[in-house]
């Protein structure tokens, strides 16, 4: 889709091979054989619906022509009123991967006739491999997608409209779920939509609206089952209008995420009936892996009995009840963790490949509080089974390695892997992936995936994160961030952020250490993450409150926070590393096992000249 985007804002024009891999694949090396299999899917979409045509210019690139356009239902060629506004492509980049072309502007209303509805025939990763066939009446795992109702007459709410419609098609694509839109999808009444989307072979149709009260936009979404006519899903957002740009990028990581949930879990039922369809819509509703509710452990559980011989209900169980331990009262934790245990053993059973229970071991070593030296083989191994089997398997699993590798200052490693897990679900938040690209000096790389985060979770913790990274590590304008903060975060957090950036530009020693202790009691109180306590310690100089902070914690890979070690490495932290009671630290943590038994240095002595690193010199230089 990204190829075809490219060629159409050129039609007309020659696009040279090269022009194609800059705009579509991020800067990423790719051959030839990746621009070859993107013409020709493209050229078999042009054969199946019509409206344009693709030549090859031999030894310069491609060039998209317009044609006739031939409506399915095998109407006569309509030519267009008016040239169509072709040009109308929106910006912005699939979410969690590197910035790519947008795909074509549709208006939810009414789509341009001519090249630019033909064009948008049919979205997802899946046609580039599978070929195009017209839509067949059995009802297939296909989405029609209705795209965002608005008020046109409002320009908020058609722009809103429009890059909502444009994320959704982009992010539903790169998660591989097939969707079909074409003029009488986005163009269906509300009453035909269902109807409508059978005839198009669809289980399910998507649609929204976008409304302003007063000076709140609100965005609403179903997911809705063709065959039953039931809603799986309903879904709102709400923002200022001042801050409605936000909305779409929102909205697209919940329909997406919420939808891959329902295709993944539907397509592991015994029998498709409308109680266990709603079960598991249920189940997606709560949030899955991010949720640590008892909920989610009710609607695993329910499905898992319902499902007693599917080994991915049984999988979802051990995960759930192993997410929510530490929310657990103390008295059932231990339970929770047995029963886990035995959910585990009856996945393995019911799996002879082993895939079902590769999540729940590396759960497993969490709620155990494994090192990194029992984790990292752990996860490797998980890594080789997954490669090529399972895309969202692979992209956890490289999330978990990734975040180990960061707390040990494998930066450069952790990079690699973040990358890996966002390519292979760009659902992932990138924030890790931006910390990493931060310390090793990628700042614009950073600041981008930071800003992506935000849009897509404008919450306390998505701005705490942008916060951190640009007080100490420079990346982003801390009063842009400080204007730009939600509801959510108090006015407590904002005072002791101020506390701490007016003390970075004070000389005096006791002035700095003062703003550290106050960090450090705001930490206390809540009002700042641990991760922020200890950077603000080290960069402000109180380095004795720094080694004690850093010896409270444990060298555990978290599921979903930060882990406070991660500072260590931060430019900020550099007096804190130099100084003698580093060495004694990570030994202490166990982080300098960590460097030795594996032969492998964090990123840092390759640049400073710092005890730890003499030390690893000696030992990493045996035979």
């Amino acid at each position: 889709m990204q190829v075809l985007v490219q060629l159409a804002r050129n039609r007309g024009r020659v696009v040279s091979r090269q022009d194609l891999i800059d705009a579509c694949w991020g800067g990423r090396v790719v051959g030839d054989e990746a621009v070859n299999r993107c013409i020709a899917a493209i050229r078999r979409l042009s054969e199946a619906f019509g409206g344009f045509s693709v030549t090859t210019i031999a030894r310069v690139g491609y060039k998209l022509d317009e044609a006739p356009v031939t409506l399915a239902g095998g109407d006569e060629p309509r030519q267009p009123a008016q040239e169509p506004e072709l040009s109308q492509i929106a910006g912005g980049g699939a979410e969690g991967l590197p910035r790519k072309p947008g795909l074509m502007r549709v208006p939810s209303v009414m789509v341009a006739s001519g090249a630019a509805a033909a064009a948008l025939v049919v979205v997802g990763l899946g046609i580039a491999w599978s070929g195009l066939a017209p839509p067949a009446p059995q009802l297939t795992d296909r989405t029609a997608f209705f795209g965002f109702q608005e008020d046109e007459a409002d320009p908020t709410l058609a722009t809103v409209a429009r890059s909502s419609t444009d994320q959704t098609f982009q992010t539903l694509g790169a998660l591989r779920l097939t969707t079909v839109a074409r003029a009488e999808t986005l163009g269906a009444a509300v009453i035909r939509r269902l109807d409508k989307a059978r005839e198009l072979g669809a289980r399910y149709a998507l649609s929204g609206d976008i409304r302003r009260e007063d000076t709140v936009v609100k965005l609403s979404v179903r997911i809705e089952d063709v065959s039953t006519r039931a809603t799986l899903w309903e879904h709102g957002l709400e923002a200022a209008a001042s801050d409605a740009t936000l909305l779409p990028a929102r909205a697209a990581q919940a329909i997406g995420s919420t939808l891959r949930c329902i295709v993944r879990g539907r397509s592991q039922l015994a029998q498709d009936t409308e109680a266990l369809v709603k079960q598991v819509a249920d189940l997606c509703r709560i949030g899955s892996y991010s949720d640590s509710s008892d909920r989610f452990v009710t609607g695993s559980r329910a499905l898992a009995q319902a499902q007693p011989n599917s080994a991915h209900f049984q999988s979802m169980l051990a995960i759930a009840l192993l997410a929510t331990v530490d929310a657990a009262p103390e008295s059932a934790r231990l339970a929770r963790i047995e029963e886990a245990k035995a959910v585990m053993a009856r996945a393995n059973k019911l799996d002879p490949n082993g895939m079902a229970e590769i999540l729940p071991r590396i759960f497993m070593a969490f709620v155990q509080r494994r090192t990194l030296l029992e984790l990292e083989p752990m996860l490797l191994e998980a890594l080789a089974a997954t490669e090529g089997r399972d895309a969202f398997l692979y992209s956890q699993v490289n999330l978990f390695y990734g975040a180990a590798l960061t707390i040990a200052g494998r930066m450069r490693d952790s990079e690699a892997y973040q990358s890996l897990a966002l390519a292979n679900d760009p659902l992932q938040s990138p924030a890790r992936l931006a910390y990493a690209q931060a310390v090793q000096g990628q700042i614009a790389s950073a600041q981008e995936g930071l800003a992506q985060e935000f849009a897509r979770f404008p919450s306390a913790w998505a701005w705490d994160d942008r916060m951190n990274a640009a007080v100490f590590l420079g990346v982003g304008d801390t009063e842009t961030i400080l204007t730009l903060r939600p509801s959510v975060v108090s006015s407590d957090t904002v005072q002791c952020w101020g506390e701490i950036r007016e003390a970075q530009a004070r000389s005096a020693n006791a002035a700095r250490r003062a703003a550290a202790r106050s960090a450090r009691n705001c930490a206390t109180r809540g009002h700042l993450s641990e991760i922020t306590a200890l950077a603000a310690e080290a960069s402000l100089g109180d380095l004795d409150a720094a080694f004690d902070a850093a010896r409270r914690l444990t060298l555990v890979v978290t599921l979903v926070e930060r882990n406070p070690l991660e500072a260590l490495y931060w430019p900020s932290s550099r007096a804190m590393r130099a100084d003698p009671r580093f060495l004694q630290l990570v030994r202490d943590v166990g982080l300098l096992d960590y460097w030795i038994l594996p032969g492998q240095a964090p990123d840092f002595c390759q640049t400073e000249r710092i005890p730890v690193c003499t030390f690893l010199s000696t030992q990493l230089s045996r035979p």
